[in-house]
């Protein structure tokens, strides 16, 4: 509209153009009123659209954290039911006082049951996990399940194979029957892997990532994912799914991160072989 109006004379596109918009601001400056005031309306449309659905998004990734850490906290397992049945005082002082290397010893030896290795270090786990908030998520009872399996194919192995064989086996699986305890930031079949971000809540891998095939591969059992911070960038873990794991030697304390989890469940004698990464140190 604004350049049917514009006197035409001989001159160059360019030097048209600027005429033009000299004009019309000049002399249609309510014109320039209308457009401003209009892009100042669209864009505050925008912006209020953006909020509502943001806050709409953001209302409920925490739902689904809430919920996550509801389903957490009132779980119930199954594979407890066969810990009085299973568990000695004396088996369950063993496997907690034994180191992973121990563990898969007495495992091979026949002092030990992966189920019971499994049973004790899961109910360990759940009994300190109340104060120490380490967990994101338990996969007790299907870490008990496939102890069981470990524990027929060992049993298939003693009563098939040959000493040779028995022995190329056992060399062969290096973390046999060893519970291990795997950070968040691990993809594992049929469980979330949030980095923390609530927002990543509620969707679980159809695969396990590599980290974890690799040690099913070698007998280890995963039986839990550990707490870190939002997005691994943290000092400390603590995010807004279940808030921060505490330090088991002062309750009062942060683990520090963003290996925290499993540094906690390590240092109260509930995991005895954890997954966790390291940048500046929180391993070490």
């Amino acid at each position: 509209w604004c350049w049917t109006r514009t006197p035409h004379t001989h001159m160059s596109s360019a030097q048209k153009i600027k005429d033009d918009v000299v004009y019309h601001v000049k002399n249609n400056s309510y014109y320039m009123k209308d457009i401003a005031l209009g892009f100042t309306a669209c864009l505050s449309l925008y912006y209020l659209h953006e909020r509502i659905v943001i806050n709409s998004k953001r209302q409920r990734f925490l739902r689904q954290a809430q919920m996550k850490k509801q389903q957490l906290q009132t779980a119930k397992y199954a594979c407890f039911e066969h810990y009085d049945e299973l568990i000695s005082s004396d088996t369950e002082s063993l496997c907690l006082s034994s180191t992973a290397t121990q563990l898969r010893q007495h495992v091979i030896s026949g002092k030990l049951t992966c189920a019971q290795t499994v049973l004790v270090i899961c109910r360990q786990t759940h009994v300190k996990n109340e104060t120490l908030n380490a967990l994101l998520e338990a996969h007790f009872d299907r870490a008990y399940s496939e102890a069981i399996d470990w524990d027929n194919i060992i049993r298939d192995k003693r009563s098939t194979c040959t000493q040779q064989q028995w022995k190329e086996f056992v060399d062969s699986k290096p973390l046999l029957g060893v519970p291990v305890s795997i950070k968040d930031i691990f993809t594992m079949k049929d469980s979330d892997c949030t980095i923390g971000l609530v927002r990543l809540c509620n969707q679980p891998y159809s695969t396990d990532g590599s980290a974890v095939q690799l040690i099913r591969d070698n007998g280890g059992i995963p039986y839990c994912k550990t707490n870190c911070p939002q997005l691994n960038m943290l000092p400390e873990s603590i995010n807004k799914i279940i808030g921060a794991t505490n330090n088991p030697y002062n309750l009062e304390r942060t683990v520090g991160g963003s290996s925290g989890g499993e540094a906690a469940l390590v240092a109260s004698q509930c995991s005895k072989l954890g997954v966790g990464t390291d940048i500046g140190g929180s391993l070490r």
